[in-house]
Order: structure tokens, then sequence, then C-alpha cells
């Protein structure tokens, strides 16, 4: 049987022209079904093109036929990190470099090559990934960052966003206070790679637009239950004034039971029983009982999907949050998934409320109060979160709606 020969379609893949490398990486495995480096192509381009699980597919297969194959560990690794699965992507990109210490040096080669702007930024940000956890050639990740068109001299992906101007940031007000709970990593449940990055966007939220003062903001990252409980107790029961603002974000994995209720994943939660889920998740309601222990007007805000547990249907009721002095915006409607935003490096959710923010908002105080009220924001947030996240992912706002957000300079 004749060896196809894979030229061809590489070129399409240099070029960008993704549809077209599939469809001759397809005859390609008709001639010959064993060649490994073909699905490990045609992986490649499923992943191009953001098309994670056949790419994951292919890739594997290309493991299989060749448990040698570098660049199918690689791109693997890459695809698994995009698909939340943070452990088994380094994984497979340190069982990469135990074939090959040099295989960042290899793969840096590719960025200097006269490809297609469309595939070098592909290999950049699958670089720049990749650098996170081994050590990397600087001239290539020069190159990476120069691809993707930033300056900082930071590697890494959490270091992407764009900073706001000095001048558009408000003063800080004493009264006001921020908890944020940020879970990129679970024992049991795929992690979320974005929510790491989540945290540089909400200080900057906070202490540029909302008006935050550092020294009263507290991040818990991947905290466990006990920790959740202890720390966000200790917190707000430490906020005793009548006229304080108090702002929850919690960014991570969320459930509904099957009575509808909803849950907040800590790190250690568990989803196999229904016991597991009440005994290791924080409900909506026991949060509220803590941001009860504040004074003031409570703002919480749930970056989480409200999807069923997996192990019984759910009845999607609606919770009910009657208080006017604290209102929940969830990210998402009941049944619905919480997403990141199309370049996949924060939530859609925190992104659209800072472009809110950092494109002015003076103009959404219609009601000349001085401040952005939540009743406020329930249109520009509509329409930025469905353009950060290109799906249907509607905010879903219980609560009083009167809370003062954004200070109006």
């Amino acid at each position: 049987m004749p060896q196809p020969t894979t030229t061809g379609e590489m070129a399409y893949l240099y070029k960008g022209e993704y549809d077209l490398a599939i469809k001759d990486f397809n005859k390609a495995i008709e001639l010959n079904p064993n060649l490994a480096v073909v699905y490990n192509n045609r992986g490649l381009a499923y992943a191009a093109l953001k098309q994670w699980e056949w790419a994951r597919l292919d890739l594997t297969s290309a493991i299989r036929k060749d448990p040698k194959n570098i660049h199918a560990y690689y791109h693997l690794a890459f695809v698994l990190y995009k698909m939340g699965l943070l452990e088994e992507a380094r994984s497979e990109l340190h069982r990469a470099a135990e074939f090959d210490p040099k295989i960042l040096e290899k793969r840096g080669k590719f960025l200097l090559k006269p490809i297609s702007e469309r595939t070098l930024r592909f290999y950049a940000e699958e670089y720049l990934f990749a650098s996170n956890y081994l050590k990397a050639p600087e001239k290539y990740l020069a190159r990476a960052r120069a691809i993707l068109g930033f300056k900082e001299k930071s590697p890494t992906l959490a270091h992407l966003a764009v900073k706001p101007l000095s001048k558009n940031c408000i003063p800080s007000y004493p009264n006001r206070y921020l908890l944020a709970v940020l879970v990129s990593s679970y024992d049991e449940l795929p992690g979320l790679p974005f929510v790491r990055n989540d945290k540089e966007l909400i200080l900057k939220l906070a202490t540029c637009f909302l008006g935050v003062p550092k020294n009263q903001i507290l991040i818990l990252e991947d905290p466990t239950l006990a920790t959740f409980r202890r720390k966000s107790r200790e917190f707000l029961s430490e906020i005793r004034k009548n006229d304080a603002v108090v702002f929850f974000y919690y960014s991570g994995h969320g459930v509904m039971d099957w009575k509808g209720r909803f849950y907040l994943l800590p790190r250690d939660a568990s989803v196999r029983s229904e016991t597991d889920l009440i005994e290791t998740s924080l409900s909506l309601a026991e949060l509220e009982k803590k941001l009860s222990l504040a004074r003031g007007m409570k703002l919480a805000m749930i970056d989480a999907c409200r999807v069923k547990v997996p192990w019984k249907p759910a009845v999607l009721m609606a919770e009910d949050v009657g208080r006017k002095d604290l209102a929940v915006v969830f990210t998402t409607a009941p049944g619905k998934i919480s997403v990141a935003e199309k370049r996949g490096r924060f939530s859609a959710f925190l992104m659209a409320l800072y472009r809110i923010a950092s494109r002015g908002i003076e103009n959404l105080d219609f009601d000349g109060s001085g401040y952005v009220e939540l009743k406020e924001l329930v249109k520009p947030l509509e329409v930025q979160v469905e353009k950060a996240s290109g799906v249907e992912q509607k905010p879903d706002i219980k609560g009083g709606k009167n809370i003062p957000v954004f200070p109006v300079q």
C-alpha cells in the first residue's frame, strides 16, 4: 500500500486553511489508517478550529499509534487545557518533555516559519501555555508575545489583560469591600484554568472602578469548604458600617440539586450523591446567611454554571432572594452554563462588567444619583455578556436592584 505524503496537507495547515487540510488528512487516513503523523496533524487542524473534542480524539489516536510522538503529547496538552482539564494537560506536557527535554526549543522554531498569521497566533498561544510549565528559550517567548500583540515580559496567559488607564480610575471609598472566591482547581471535578486569570481582572475592577480600597479586599483561591466558611465569616463579620457596600464574587463550578437549589462548589466538593453535595458544598441559602453578617448593602455575583446534578433530573425552580439590602446576580439562567470569554482568558461575565466600567459609566447614571445602580446595569450587562461569550448567556438578577455598584466621579 502506498504511503501517503502530508506535504500538501501541511501547506493548507500553514496557510490557515484548516477545513481543506482536514479534507486532505481524511484522504490520507483512508489510504493508510496507521500513520500517527496524519492523526497528529488532523488533530492540530481541529484544535486550530477550536473543535477541542475532535482534536482530542485525533491526538489520542496519534499517541496510541506512536507512543513516542512528542508533538502529539504537546498539542494534546493544550487541547486539554482549553477543555478545562488542567491536571491532565500538565501530565501530557510533562510526558512530551520526558521524551524530549528540548520540546519547547523545537516547537519555538515554528514561530519563525513563514506561515499564516492565523496559524502563528494559534502556535503562539499554545507555546505560551506550555511555557507556564516547561522552561522555554526567551527568544521564542518574545516572538510568541509579539505575535499575540502584547508587551508584558511575563510569558504566562494570566498577564494578557488590557490594563485600564489610570486617569479613568476613581478614588477609594472607605465603606466599600470585596470578598472574592476563585476556584480553578478541584479535587474531583474538572479544572477551570481561566478562573486563575480572573484574579487580576477582579482586582482591577474593584480598585479602579468599584472604589474598593486594597486593604478591604479578600481573595480566596481554591479554598476547601472549611476555609471558605471560616474566612468568609471572619471577613464579613468585621464589616460594621451601616452604609457599607459589600461585593461578593464567586468564579468556579456551580450546580443545582434536584429541587432546583443552587450550590457553590469549593475545591473539595463532590457531586457523586445528594449527601456528598450537601456535605461538601455551600448552598445559596448559607451564602445569604454569611452575607447578612455584614451591615449595609450586599451584591453577590455568582459566576458559575447552573446545571443539574448528574444523578437526578432537576426541577428548574427560581430561588427567592427577598431582601432589599441583598442582590444576587447569576451570570447565567437556570439550567444553563457560564463560559469563558471568546479568547478563553477570563470569565465572560467578568470581562463584560470590566468593559462596561472601563469604557465609561457616566451615561448609565440615568437617575442622576451619582451612582450606577444595579437596575441601570441590567441591559448593558445582557448585551456585553453576549458579546464577550459569543453564546446565549443571559445574566439572571434576584433581590434588590438599588445596590449602588459604580460610583460616578
